[in-house]
């Protein structure tokens, strides 16, 4: 039996795959995906420190060729939303090292991230100045439901 996140319905869903002792469920409702049950927050912390950069190359700080890569692919998902959404503000949650933040600037957005990973946030704030979001209002957009990304 499963709970989901976004409409709340509990019953039975259909187990997409599973990843370290958690399902990969779709919910039949809404068919949001998602991970049951959720990771702590330590355990997000834990995952994205310096060593899971060490396969990007950025174990050291921002990797050029990696953050060129990256910021490419950013621009072009947030130019498929220019005809229907060109300015205000953008929420990243999960911001990593901020490269979808340093292009959704410079196509207008206001940008805000929100990141546990102190690592991550380290390379993210030597890149873009931003709006800082800690750790509690992370649990408190993702509990109370404000945000869904």
């Amino acid at each position: 039996m499963y709970k989901c996140f976004l409409c709340d319905y509990q019953g039975e869903m259909k187990i997409k795959s599973s990843v370290e002792g958690r399902d990969i469920v779709k919910c039949p409702k809404c068919e949001l995906e998602f991970i049951y049950n959720q990771p702590t927050f330590e355990e997000i912390k834990n995952i994205y420190s310096r060593d899971y950069y060490k396969a990007w190359g950025m174990e050291s700080g921002e990797n050029t060729e990696v953050a060129s890569m990256k910021k490419s692919t950013f621009s072009d998902m947030l130019k498929k939303i220019l005809p229907y959404k060109n300015c205000g503000n953008i929420l990243d949650i999960g911001t990593a090292s901020g490269f979808l933040l340093e292009e959704a600037k410079k196509l207008g957005f206001e940008p805000y991230g929100i990141e546990l990973s102190e690592y991550s946030s380290a390379i993210e704030r030597k890149n873009l100045e931003r709006k800082e979001y800690t750790t509690e209002l992370w649990k408190t957009l993702i509990l109370k439901k404000i945000f869904l990304i």
